[in-house]
């Protein structure tokens, strides 16, 4: 098992990159960030997290345009649509900022935290049929680990995992010996780098405009949602006008 971690100017496409972004807009942003990073500041407080974390993103980006809110053990999980009748178009899974052994770090990826996403991501392919999952994310909040939808398909969309998943279903295994016995040799065993985007934002707590925008892009439905990107800088899309 080996690491690969992406910078975000790696991830971002390059048109989205030179989408400009209204000061009012970098403003907005940059006031909700201040305000999640202060409430978010009491590590024993998870279910109180999670809902500042929705908030967050709802405040900024997602709000009347796409959904956000649980789907069975997922924490949290974005529509394509503003309904929630659609697809699922992005996971995450929040641990709280003191729960050290479940998250991720850069160093040790096969934690909880990416078993949960790995079962989230079987449990909507198989049980159903969604193809529209984007990315999927482990965050404490603070640090986040974004996963491209590509990684997951060529490397957790396996023959050996979808097995072991039905027969957790067919045999009423519980979660955790999925995670134990399946998620966690598997991803041991990969051949493949163990590929994410990492961001820290308590990094952009001071940042300048330049470097704040880089937070803004990747955590907007225009790259967490794959959405198109207007060629046209005259045609951008509503958010960055």
């Amino acid at each position: 098992m080996q690491i690969a971690i992406q910078k975000p100017e790696k991830v971002l496409r390059k048109l989205h990159q030179k989408q400009s972004i209204s000061n009012e807009n970098l403003s907005n942003f940059k006031k909700n960030l201040q305000a999640f990073l202060e409430k978010i500041k009491d590590p024993n407080q998870e279910s109180k997290q999670e809902n500042d974390l929705r908030d967050f993103l709802n405040d900024t980006f997602y709000r009347e345009k796409h959904y956000i809110n649980k789907k069975q053990d997922a924490d949290w999980v974005i529509y394509n649509d503003p309904t929630g009748k659609g697809k699922v178009a992005v996971i995450i899974e929040v641990k709280r900022t003191s729960a050290k052994t479940e998250m991720m770090t850069e160093t040790e990826p096969n934690v909880k935290a990416l078993h949960e996403l790995v079962l989230y991501y079987l449990r909507e392919r198989l049980d159903n049929n969604n193809h529209e999952i984007m990315h999927l994310i482990a965050t404490n909040c603070y640090e986040w680990f974004i996963f491209d939808k590509r990684w997951f398909n060529e490397n957790i969309f396996t023959t050996e995992l979808q097995k072991a998943y039905k027969d957790r279903i067919l045999l009423k295994h519980n979660t955790d010996e999925f995670y134990i016995y399946s998620a966690k040799p598997h991803l041991e065993s990969l051949e493949n780098d163990i590929k994410f985007c990492k961001i820290d934002i308590r990094d952009y707590a001071k940042a300048n405009d330049k470097k704040l925008k880089e937070l803004y892009q990747i955590l907007s439905p225009e790259h967490l949602l794959k959405q198109e990107i207007a060629n046209d800088a005259n045609k951008l899309n509503e958010p960055f006008l």
